[in-house]
Parts: C-alpha cells; structure tokens; sequence
C-alpha cells in the first residue's frame, strides 16, 4: 500500500524523540498552544504524533536507545532548536511560563527583525518563539 504524505505537513519539519511521547505531546499542546493534528498509537503506546501552529508541524516519537534515539535531556549538549513564528511571542511566553516550560530567556528584541524568548520542553528540547517587529 503506498504512504500517503502526512495531512498539512511541509516537506522539512522536526522530529523530536521523548521518552514518553504521549506526555511530551500533552506538554507542547498545553504550553506552547500547537494543535493536535495525529496520534498514532499502538496497544496504548503513543508511537508517533504530529501538532502543528499554522504551516508549521513537529513530529514527536519514541527516544528507543537500541536504535540511537535519546531525547534531548539525555545529551551532552543542545544539537538543535525548533523556532516558530506566533502572532504575540508575549501572550505566548506567559502561556508557557505558567504551564511550566523551562525559560531560558524572556521575550527580547533581537536585531534581526524579532521579538523573542527561548523554552525547553519536558525533555530538555530547546524553543524558540518570535513575532516579527514592525518598523
């Protein structure tokens, strides 16, 4: 049977390993406001979920070590980021911050056009929020 491309998904998106998918996803619905697009599940086991803001999509899976998968907070250092573009990085950082995302700076002008603050999630992935500044 052939794969169907995954509704809404464009062709280059991350996938972020967590040990426990299904909790991992509740976190970035609740905290950082993505939509629940898919779940995938087998025998209860979140396999693999997809949430998305706008044109944006995240993947989330199963960290397997047998196949060299680890979530973030098991690495020796940050290897990468997810930036997304929100219409109020404000609101959205004091969404993120009462549903306990780890702040690693607050929302701040940036030089390049930006508003914005970095989060991690539960497992230690590292966000980046930003609206654009108008002139």
């Amino acid at each position: 049977m052939k794969q169907q491309p995954a509704p809404n998904a464009p062709s280059i998106c991350p996938y972020l390993f967590y040990r426990d998918p299904a909790k991992g996803f509740a976190f970035l619905l609740e905290a950082f406001g993505l939509e629940k697009r898919t779940v995938h599940e087998v025998d209860g086991q979140v396999l693999n979920a997809q949430a998305g803001l706008g044109p944006y999509t995240v993947f989330v899976g199963q960290a397997r070590t047998e196949r060299k998968l680890q979530p973030a907070s098991e690495l020796p250092a940050v290897h990468a980021g997810v930036m997304m573009v929100v219409d109020d990085v404000d609101a959205h950082y004091r969404r993120a911050h009462q549903a306990g995302a780890v702040i690693e700076y607050e929302p701040r002008d940036m030089p390049y056009g930006l508003r914005e603050y970095g989060a991690r999630d539960l497992e230690g992935n590292l966000w980046f929020f930003a609206s654009h500044l108008t002139s």
